[in-house]
């Protein structure tokens, strides 16, 4: 009982240590499905899986190949290193310009650059085994066992964007005289998923899987832009233009799926249905000002309401090869909008002050953005050069659901950026009895569009400029046992705290008589053995008068 009471004492820290990597990276991702890294070898691989996944992507790919996973065991990928770079064209002067009143403007360097870094985890899961099946006669993981029944709880960020461009500073010269700007944009885009997965081993060639996962989306943006320009008349003009909004939509999603193996290939298929909407809120703003000599105008709108973000319906298909020495897998998914789609219906206050008068209006409205079909495909190999050492590379393809952009003078502008993604990825991986370990390197390049803010038009208008961006990320993951990490937390508190592994170890030692020197062989093995047969201290081999010396009374 003190034993397992004191192991029960040492699993908050591993608690700890497992919400230590529960914090999500950030790729871009906004209307893309599966945009960020899922699992660490799946990842490596091209974002294949949906037929020979063994990682922390097996429960959102295909949750049958989670019956491939060996052991109970906790498996992680951390974006160990990531740098990206992105650029908006056109930024300072994204779109037409009213002549009339600014003249023609031929601003030069009005691109907009961002680069970062970053690094953290995107993906977290428990494997535990509920039934074992019967055993292969094959290696490990290289066919199914009858009757294996597997269970894993997973958390993980599959979706994630961000831009940030806290002050974007501006002057220029135009035909007439000079334009200053003062600019800010974030965006943040954000889907999250957390939840059980389970498989069972049907036969040695068929395996069922179903995932019950919670999914909850989180969109906020905020632009900001202030301009003072020289005009035709009134020697210039001042404008401002703002918009923000934020929303969450809590869905349910479930995933079924099945694996089929025949001698070395195995066909995966999984479906995503579509998700039950729980709830959802949203909040925007939007205010547009300018003014020249004695004219202009002023307004302010605010609203609220419910707000609906749904992940896609996702059909994957993938077939996989395993040889001796060489793994390799081609996947094709098919992503087919929400029936309900990116909503929000909204109430509200818009308020205008033009020519000194104020008015105020209420309005009920709905937005939707319908995304449209895409479909996505990636191709993976792993080579193992020796049982315990592999090499690993991939490629895929990541197109955007979402329309081009079409912004409208209102609070409801749902998408506020798109973008495509390609990547090529390659790295490295090693294995052992207590678990596995890659490293890897993913290259990646986006293309797409965002929103701007025209300040050269009177009042401002929404403008689209195209986006590129590069990305570079190292990817760090892997697996091991429950109780290997157990292991491995009990000897960091050893070092750190400087307690014994087993806080029980001291007492249960035999207590052995002490001497001032050596004994004789033979009373030495007697106590070896006496240690290891329990003899109780009371009845030490005796010693020669000269060695003895004085010792404690046996404890009780």
């Amino acid at each position: 009982m003190r034993r397992q009471h004191a192991r029960t004492r040492r699993n908050p820290r591993l608690l700890l240590l497992w919400l230590c990597v529960l914090f999500p990276g950030r790729a871009h991702a906004q209307g893309n499905a599966f945009g960020s890294p899922v699992g660490g070898r799946s990842a490596l691989m091209g974002d294949t899986g949906f037929a020979l996944a063994v990682d922390g992507a097996a429960p959102f790919l295909n949750p049958a190949t989670i019956v491939r996973m060996d052991d109970q065991r906790f498996a992680f990928s951390v974006n160990f290193y990531n740098y990206s770079l992105t650029q908006l064209s056109n930024w300072h002067q994204p779109g037409a310009v009213d002549a009339s009143q600014f003249g023609n403007l031929g601003l030069a360097n009005t691109a907009i650059t961002s680069s970062g870094f970053s690094g953290l985890p995107s993906t977290v899961c428990l494997f535990f085994t509920l039934v074992d099946g019967v055993a292969a006669p094959r290696s490990e993981g290289s066919t199914l066992h009858p009757g294996r029944q597997k269970l894993s709880v997973c958390l993980a960020t599959l979706e994630n964007q961000g831009v940030g461009f806290g002050a974007l500073p501006f002057n220029g010269t135009t035909s007439l005289g000079q334009t200053a700007q003062s600019q800010s944009l974030v965006q943040s885009w954000n889907r999250l998923y957390i939840g059980p997965s389970y498989s069972v081993s049907i036969s040695n060639r068929l395996a069922l899987g179903l995932s019950l996962h919670g999914v909850v989306t989180s969109d906020s943006f905020t632009l900001d832009s202030n301009a003072i320009t020289t005009s035709v008349a009134n020697g210039g003009v001042q404008s401002s233009f703002g918009a923000a909004g934020g929303g969450t939509s809590y869905d349910l999603s479930a995933t079924l799926g099945g694996i089929y193996r025949v001698g070395s290939y195995t066909a995966g298929l999984s479906v995503a249905f579509p998700a039950l909407h729980v709830a959802g809120s949203y909040s925007g703003t939007l205010h547009n000002e300018f003014g020249s000599g004695t004219s202009g105008s002023a307004t302010i709108s605010n609203g609220s309401g419910d707000f609906s973000a749904a992940p896609p319906v996702r059909v994957g298909l993938g077939v996989g090869a395993e040889w001796p020495n060489v793994t390799i897998e081609l996947d094709g998914s098919l992503d087919i909008p929400a029936p309900s789609g990116f909503t929000s219906a909204l109430s509200g206050t818009t308020t205008t002050l033009a020519s000194n008068t104020l008015n105020s209006t209420a309005f009920q409205s709905s937005f939707s953005v319908q995304e449209h079909v895409v479909v996505n495909g990636g191709l993976g190999a792993e080579y193992f050069i020796k049982p315990s050492l592999s090499l690993v590379g991939g490629a895929s393809m990541n197109l955007t659901a979402q329309p081009p952009l079409s912004p409208t003078l209102t609070v409801g502008n749902l998408v506020q950026e798109r973008q495509s993604m390609a990547t090529f990825s390659a790295g490295v991986g090693s294995y052992g009895q207590s678990g596995n370990l890659l490293l890897g390197v993913r290259f990646g390049y986006g293309w797409g569009e965002s929103l701007a803010a025209n300040p050269y038009v009177t009042p401002n208008q929404w403008a689209v400029v195209d986006t590129t961006s590069y990305n570079v990320l190292v990817i760090f993951a892997g697996s091991t046992s429950l109780r290997s990490l157990e292991r491995a937390v009990e000897r960091i508190e050893h070092e750190i705290v400087g307690n014994p592994v087993d806080p029980d170890a001291a007492a249960k030692r035999p207590v052995a008589p002490q001497t001032t020197q050596p004994e004789p062989e033979r009373a030495k093995s007697v106590e070896v053995r006496g240690a290891q047969q329990s003899v109780p201290p009371s009845s030490p081999k005796p010693t020669p008068p000269a060695a003895q010396t004085p010792s404690a009374p046996p404890s009780p």
